[in-house]
């Protein structure tokens, strides 16, 4: 190629380069961090009653509390659990009758089925109380039999995200 095309197309593109930035156009960006996670469900412990549930007479009815601070983000619903544990028949949980024990929510005897009992305690919001107020009962017209016969309860708070 000869020195002359050379020199034209030099600046033929230098005059191009000239041109085309004069053409700069003016910009903005605006830049945003998005962070996600999940909700939790959690209970606080339980704490065990103050009340002392063991050497109860017959007749003898014994109140306890037993509560749980509901510190998930999310809102549940919260339900109690309790199974009786016994392994002997004397010990066992009664739904009624005067010759054992029994375990009563307020004035109302707790109903097992299979050695399982639930109570439902509806919905839970960060910040609240789950609390049961229950009562351990031995009845007044248990036999001699029951003397030493202890009782053997597992009482589970649970919390489960509501839909």
């Amino acid at each position: 190629m000869s020195k002359r095309k050379t020199k034209i197309i030099s600046i033929m593109m230098a005059f191009i380069v000239v041109v085309f930035s004069s053409f700069a156009a003016f910009t903005d960006r605006q830049e945003v961090a998005i962070d996600g996670g999940a909700g939790t469900v959690k209970l606080g412990e339980i704490a065990k009653p103050s009340t002392d549930l063991r050497n109860m007479r017959p007749g003898e009815a014994r109140k306890f509390t037993l509560s749980s601070k509901y510190n998930g983000t999310l809102d549940a619903v919260g339900t109690i659990t309790i199974t009786d544990k016994n392994s002997s028949t004397a010990g066992k949980m009664h739904n009624s009758g005067a010759t054992g024990f029994v375990l009563k929510n307020g004035s109302n005897v707790i109903q097992f089925t299979n050695g399982k009992a639930t109570i439902s305690k509806g919905a839970l919001k960060t910040g609240a109380t789950m609390s049961q107020e229950f009562t351990l009962e031995l009845g007044k017209d248990a036999p001699d039999s029951m003397q030493g016969v202890a009782t053997d309860l597992e009482i589970v708070f649970e919390a489960v995200q509501a839909d």
